[in-house]
């Protein structure tokens, strides 16, 4: 404990002095870095569970979060470790004990990373009894009854069962469209579409509920946009409530042929693409972060970048 206060206070007097160089290394990895994720990450990122196939304990999984050099560019320190969102927050809030590393272990991490990242995990004979005595899964341990279990199960089908509606809903949306120059053609597919992939969006809400608590997000009923996972759920519940309500409008759209009822089945058509698009995206925050897209365009195109022009004092 000494010697962690050492460094520690070590680190701070070097960032505030700004005499942390490139060349410096105050840090080990597996001294120091090591057992801060062996006792905080291991257990859902490590050799028993892997959620999002992310694992702590081998380099090569940790550098796809990680930009050796820089923690402000690595999302395992922006994303995970120092985000405003509770739900990205890693570790996770557990009570008694508030989601996040103490103040010390993110000094180290990050320390760790603008250091180059540099070390491996070393297996001996503690981290592996650790790693052993792990419970195989928070899901296998809760789902007690066959009818739980089957329903951790069919959660598990998820990021397949998403693909369908969002397919067949744009799709619907186009041919709706096409249907305004030949009706004859893209009426029928674009009503056809629209009817299962509305039932589609319903299996990925059901699915999408369940394999929220397998990843960890919590499978409880709660209404607060402000976190991700809640925002992706209930656009998803709203995708699939409202591609369901349009389908008695595109059947009378289709019967009477009426222009009116076909132009309001196109807008909300549109209004419906926008909405998947919304969905898939706040989905993929959950799993790459937030402003994935921007960041990885940004790492694609570092040219692109423009940066202000500085004011000279005259």
């Amino acid at each position: 404990m000494q010697n962690r206060f050492a460094t520690a206070l070590m680190i701070f007097i070097a960032m505030t002095s700004q005499s942390l160089s490139q060349d410096a290394k105050f840090l080990v990895f597996e001294r120091d870095i090591q057992p801060i994720l062996q006792k905080n990450c291991l257990k859902c990122h490590g050799p028993v569970e892997a959620k999002n196939d992310f694992r702590v304990d081998t380099k090569k999984s940790l550098l796809e979060y990680i930009q050796p050099g820089s923690a402000d560019s690595s999302s395992l320190w922006t994303d995970y470790l120092v985000t405003k969102d509770q739900d990205m927050l890693m570790p996770p809030a557990q009570a008694p004990h508030p989601g996040g590393l103490s103040q010390t272990d993110l000094l180290f991490v990050r320390t760790w990373i603008n250091e180059g990242a540099e070390g491996e995990w070393r297996a001996d004979g503690n981290s592996i009894a650790i790693e052993n005595a792990l419970p195989a899964s928070s899901t296998a341990t809760t789902a007690t009854t066959t009818t739980e279990k089957l329903w951790a199960f069919q959660g598990l089908f998820h990021p397949a069962a998403v693909h369908l509606p969002i397919a067949l809903l744009s799709v619907s949306a186009l041919f709706v469209f096409l249907s305004f120059f030949n009706r004859n053609s893209f009426e029928p597919a674009a009503f056809h579409c629209l009817w299962i992939g509305a039932f589609g969006a319903i299996a990925a809400c059901v699915t999408g509920w369940a394999y929220s608590a397998h990843e960890g997000y919590g499978a409880g009923f709660r209404i607060d946009l402000v976190n991700g996972i809640d925002r992706h759920r209930w656009t998803g519940i709203f995708v699939a409530t409202f591609s369901m309500l349009i389908i008695p409008l595109a059947m009378k759209a289709r019967y009477t042929g009426d222009l009116k009822k076909r132009f309001l089945w196109f807008m909300a058509s549109v209004v419906l693409m926008g909405s998947v698009s919304i969905t898939g995206y706040q989905g993929g925050e959950l799993t790459y972060g937030e402003d994935h897209y921007l960041k990885y365009y940004q790492e694609l195109f570092p040219d692109k970048q423009t940066t202000e022009p500085t004011s000279t004092a005259k």
